[in-house]
């Protein structure tokens, strides 16, 4: 609980440090190194975190508002029900990492690289992934309006019972994606051959507002 609003932590090492409570908005935090952290309910807002690089460490229930964590590395890290929105996460390297009902409206995920990560029930509403790279993450109950995941690479991933209207995929590369159960109504520049190379079943549904699955020629890539 202790109050660091503006303090300058770039380049510390914090391993096995505790935050949890404190009050860091603005906080320079750039090229630190946490392992075993807890930043538990801390208030992050606006923190500039740009190279910064976390393991096994805790931001669980954190507001981190508009943060900026540019080029970060984080590896088996907790940031679930915190409140992301607006964060910066481009060029971010995030693996292994649980993000189960964090709010990330806005979040931007440019160019980031998320591997076997955890989205499960968040809100990411008008996120951005574009040209984002995206190994078998958890997307399931979570919802992805306004998302912009033009040029993704998608392999593999979890996408039951998600709600993506107003969606983009211009581009993307969805390789067995699993939208089982997905809502795509609404969804745009979605092609035959993305739909082709994805698993769709009969609770899909589809761009058109047709139920699946996906029929190559039906025109229900159509939102």
């Amino acid at each position: 609980r202790a109050n660091l609003s503006g303090a300058n932590l770039e380049g510390a090492s914090l391993h096995s440090s505790r935050f949890a409570g404190a009050w860091m908005t603005n906080v320079n935090l750039c090229e630190a190194k946490a392992q075993s952290a807890s930043f538990k309910r801390a208030t992050l807002k606006g923190a500039r975190c740009s190279g910064f690089s976390a393991h096994e460490t805790s931001f669980r229930e954190a507001t981190l508002n508009e943060a900026s964590f540019h080029q970060a590395k984080l590896y088996d890290v907790e940031f679930q029900d915190a409140d992301m929105t607006g964060i910066q996460l481009y060029h971010a390297r995030i693996q292994h990492s649980k993000l189960a009902g964090a709010i990330m409206i806005m979040a931007n995920c440019i160019n980031s690289k998320l591997d076997h990560c955890s989205f499960a029930k968040a809100t990411l509403t008008d996120a951005k992934f574009s040209r984002a790279e995206i190994t078998q993450c958890l997307f399931w109950d979570t919802d992805l309006r306004g998302c912009d995941f033009r040029e993704a690479r998608f392999r593999g991933g979890d996408f039951s019972r998600v709600v993506l209207e107003g969606a983009r995929f211009a581009r993307a590369q969805l390789n067995t994606c699993d939208f089982r159960g997905a809502n795509l109504k609404g969804a745009k520049e979605m092609t035959p051959e993305q739909l082709m190379h994805s698993l769709t079943d009969t609770k899909t549904i589809l761009p058109n507002g047709k139920r699946g699955p996906y029929m190559k020629g039906s025109g229900a890539e159509r939102g």
